[in-house]
């Protein structure tokens, strides 16, 4: 018979004849789940050992070899848990009262005790916190109603749950509304040593629906030839001083968010529509980029500095490109357009033509394509959505903007350590030998004139997507190089925007909508005036990406929520559509009229599965071969809005009636 410490010994020696390892879960669509390691390997957690913990969870976990001779793991500890509160439906099964979370990769309801269920009812959406984790309580988690977010039929639902879901600052703290409301009676007429530069025709160019408008263009002509753009860009860190409330409270927000009917904006809405904003007729502080343009569209020369202006008028897209497209007519939607404003419009898109060919040789310059608009009715829900072709009035703000920006990004890189870069570092590391691996064998003759172990330096990767821009007959190839793309990235190093061919790139030119603009306004006027630039604290680039992030998710998905809800009248209908997605399962298809993204679902037959090339991004199926950007038709077959899935089908013989 052993004894204690004879069999704590022993317990001792089996455990260090284990591996043991350390990873984060992963959960499936299934009951069994992965543990992801440190080391990148992945191991097997049957659904016992699964339903332990949360996908998320760092474990430590022993391994081994299973029947299948993959390798699995078995739970030893609970290091930690990033699962905490989170949102999801109220479900009600016989006697027991559950949570379905709406967490990515979590398949399993959650406990709701009756002390903990807060008078909600069967169907509700709601925010709970996790009371108990499974891991010490035999598998069986416990959660506890926070709050009720609302129902199916409750108007705005849908931006109701996104914010609570993603957490969405939409509230200002007490003394950023007393800053606010200070701000509001404030008087721009004078500035001190602003120059004056309100006689100047600025205007303003926005979509109709426009109330935070950032920036006001000028140009004209140079007597040297080629040109002077004037881009005039409101500045809220006039009046708003680092560290101040307001100032916290944007960098807390980073941007706008612009929900479908429900712009959560980064300064108070007084501020961001009225008080900085550039309204006509009214006198507002702004900074200045000057940019003297050569005729061939290169920048000669830029400079910034503070002024007053007042924008002489608020035109649309629409106007400007129907004006432009008349050039002797100076009225159009009811309005009239003085001489100077007509000139000035005319030379602004002389310049964007200029610059637009010259990024084409020195840059890169990406395709156009259309937007897509949701109009929601009373109720909140899409009544249509607009589909808008871009103009040259949207060429020439965007130029402007280009322009500005990169000037900011030179300017930085002159003045190191006081701004913040927009940085895109080209294909992704890991997928590199795919890259070049495709261009040899697809595209052998560009192959030969690169030197394909320097594309991930800007002057390769621009002559690569220069080249294949040439032609339309590499558009699959252009696509399926996207997807293996890494992310954009904010930075405080000067690092180059491969995506759009610039050395350097910093925005300033939206710093009412966008914190980084907001900061590097202040960090330009500092470097001007001989003044230290504020330092952010460690971590702060990493929290405003990671909140960037979440806004963009929860755009995405909000718009999928509403999306589904508009395509079920569609059902059964026909559209033509591109190709946008292919996996082994099918191909996700965006449909033209609406910019919709649905998925034709190709794998149901085990003795038909479609083969995939990974490498290309194609698909064969049925003796037909699908690749991105391709043109099909496509039937709506159904919609489910609980899964926000919208599938499609490719039309048969069966199905053509």
């Amino acid at each position: 018979m052993f004894n204690c410490d004879a069999l704590q010994q022993l317990k001792q020696d089996m455990h260090s004849s284990k591996e043991i390892v350390q990873g984060l879960v992963r959960g499936t669509s299934k009951r069994f789940g992965f543990v992801v390691l440190d080391d990148g390997r992945e191991a097997f957690l049957n659904p016992d050992e699964m339903q332990r913990v949360f996908p998320g969870d760092r474990v430590e976990v022993s391994l081994c070899t299973n029947e299948q001779d993959k390798l699995e793991a078995t739970l030893e500890t609970l290091i930690d848990s990033a699962l905490d509160e989170f949102v999801g439906r109220y479900i009600v099964r016989g006697k027991g009262h559950f949570v379905e979370p709406d967490v990515q990769g979590f398949n399993r309801w959650i406990f709701l005790a009756p002390k903990d269920r807060l008078d909600a009812l069967s169907g509700d959406y709601i925010r709970v916190r996790i009371m108990r984790h499974p891991f010490k309580y035999e598998g069986k988690a416990q959660a506890k109603v926070l709050t009720r977010i609302g129902r199916d039929e409750d108007v705005a639902i849908e931006a109701k749950y996104t914010v609570d879901k993603f957490q969405l600052p939409f509230m200002f703290g007490e003394k950023a509304k007393e800053q606010a409301s200070e701000l509001e009676s404030e008087c721009f007429s004078a500035q001190g040593s602003r120059r004056d530069l309100t006689a100047i025709p600025f205007v303003t160019i926005d979509a109709e629906s426009t109330l935070d408008m950032d920036d006001a263009l000028y140009a004209e002509a140079s007597s040297e030839g080629g040109w002077k753009l004037l881009v005039a860009i409101a500045d809220p860190s006039s009046e708003i001083e680092f560290g101040s409330a307001l100032e916290l409270a944007a960098r807390d927000r980073v941007n706008s968010v612009y929900l479908p009917g429900n712009t959560i904006t980064m300064l108070p809405k007084e501020l961001s529509h009225q008080t900085f904003s550039l309204v006509a007729a009214k006198a507002r502080p702004v900074l200045i980029c000057e940019i003297n343009v050569a005729d061939d569209g290169a920048i000669n020369h830029f400079n910034f500095f503070e002024a007053l202006i007042q924008s002489r008028q608020k035109l649309s897209y629409t106007g400007v490109a129907a004006l432009l497209d008349q050039q002797h007519d100076t009225t159009y939607a009811n309005e009239e357009v003085d001489a100077e404003t007509a000139m000035s419009l005319q030379t602004l898109s002389e310049l964007s033509y200029a610059r637009t060919r010259y990024r084409q040789d020195h840059s890169l310059v990406m395709e156009d394509r259309p937007d897509y608009y949701p109009l929601l009715d009373g109720k909140r829900k899409i009544e249509r959505i607009e589909k808008c072709e871009r103009t040259v009035a949207h060429a020439l703000v965007e130029e402007s903007m280009l322009a500005t920006n990169a000037c900011a990004g030179d300017f930085f890189a002159q003045n190191p350590g006081n701004g913040i870069f927009s940085t895109h570092a080209g294909f992704k590391t890991e997928r590199l030998d795919e890259v070049k691996s495709l261009l040899k064998d697809d595209r052998p003759e560009l192959a030969a004139e690169l030197d394909l172990n320097t594309l991930d330096t800007l002057q390769s990767y621009q002559k690569l997507i220069s080249s294949l821009q040439r032609s339309n007959a590499n558009c699959v190839v252009l696509a399926t190089l996207k997807r293996t793309l890494q992310p954009g990235k904010l930075s405080m190093e000067a690092k180059p925007h491969m995506g759009l061919g610039l050395t350097h790139y910093a925005t300033i030119t939206s710093p009412i909508r966008r914190y980084n603009d907001f900061y590097n306004h202040q960090a330009i006027k500092n470097i001007l005036k001989g003044n230290a630039t504020q330092i952010l604290p460690d971590g702060s680039i990493e929290k405003l990406q990671q909140q960037i992030t979440a806004g963009r998710q929860a755009c995405r998905q909000m718009e999928r929520w509403l999306y589904c809800q508009f395509m079920l009248q569609h059902v059964g209908k026909t559209f033509n559509g591109t190709v946008s997605l292919v996996t082994s399962a099918g191909l996700g298809i965006v449909l033209a009229d609406f910019g919709i993204q649905g998925f034709c679902y190709l794998a149901a037959d085990r003795n038909n599965r479609p083969k995939v090339d990974s490498r290309r991004m194609k698909l064969s199926h049925n003796e037909q071969d699908y690749y991105l950007e391709q043109e099909v038709e496509v039937l709506v077959e159904s919609v489910d809005i609980d899964a926000r899935k919208i599938n499609l089908a490719f039309i048969t013989e069966a199905k053509a009636p």
